[in-house]
């Protein structure tokens, strides 16, 4: 009785739990950044990646991303302006998604 009940509890996180897509290409229509609001203030030369093993380790990989095109050039090795697979290792590599 307690495995069926479990069971009915876990059914729907299993059969309808959201993942995100990660698009390769921005959608059309969708901006830049978040301009819904009419009093937000966006930070230009930010650079925007696809979704990477997470949505942490992409917003950081973003931040830092912005540092490297503003005086600090030695954090990626590739230009951060494009996303390169050399930028997604830095995001999160195999080694560290395995071992999360």
């Amino acid at each position: 009785m307690k495995k069926l009940l479990f069971i009915l509890l876990c059914l729907p996180f299993i059969g309808f739990g959201q993942q995100s897509r990660g698009y390769e290409k921005r959608p059309l229509g969708v901006p830049l950044g978040n301009t819904a609001k009419n009093n937000s203030i966006l930070i230009s030369d930010v650079p925007s990646y696809i979704w990477h093993r997470g949505c942490g380790p992409t917003a950081l990989g973003m931040i830092i991303g912005y540092y490297d095109l503003h005086g600090f050039g030695d954090l990626f090795q590739d230009s951060t302006l494009a996303q390169t697979n050399d930028i997604n290792m830095s995001i999160a590599s195999e080694d560290h998604y395995n071992d999360y």
